[in-house]
């Protein structure tokens, strides 16, 4: 009769061990890191065509401190002209897969600050707004003026 006690006893720790090991959790995997907006768009030129007439280009950047450049010019003028980065200050609200939000201080004397939304359609355009950017794959028609 001991010896039919023992078997159940080793039976129900070798149970208990099998349920417990099944429960451990796998914190060896690698978390899974989405891709940033800035990170999948980073060193492409977007041009967006404002309401008054002037064409801006954006250049994003995978950057903190400059998340994207700006150049821009009136609608039938032949050159661009850079946005100074130096007079901005950039505070970056939301950088996640879809979607990008950034707050700018135009003027270090200036309190006020203009907030872009960038932001994913279905079809994996870029918007800015309710305004579809276009991508501009050749950089020979962004001329820079002097």
């Amino acid at each position: 009769m001991l010896g039919k006690q023992k078997v159940i006893y080793l039976l129900i720790l070798i149970v208990l061990n099998v349920s417990f090991i099944g429960c451990e959790s796998d914190n060896d995997e690698e978390p899974i890191v989405k891709e940033t907006f800035l990170k999948k768009f980073s060193n492409t030129k977007w041009e967006f065509i404002n309401s008054d007439g002037y064409i801006n280009v954006f250049k994003f950047n995978d950057e903190v401190l400059n998340p994207f450049d700006v150049w821009f010019k009136e609608k039938d003028a032949k050159c661009y002209y850079f946005f100074q980065s130096y007079k901005r200050n950039f505070e970056i609200i939301e950088n996640t897969e879809e979607t990008l939000v950034v707050a700018i201080q135009l003027n270090l004397y200036n309190t006020s600050t203009t907030t872009f939304t960038f932001w994913i359609d279905e079809k994996n355009n870029i918007n800015a707004g309710s305004t579809r950017l276009t991508e501009i794959t050749n950089s020979n028609t962004l001329v820079i003026c002097n």
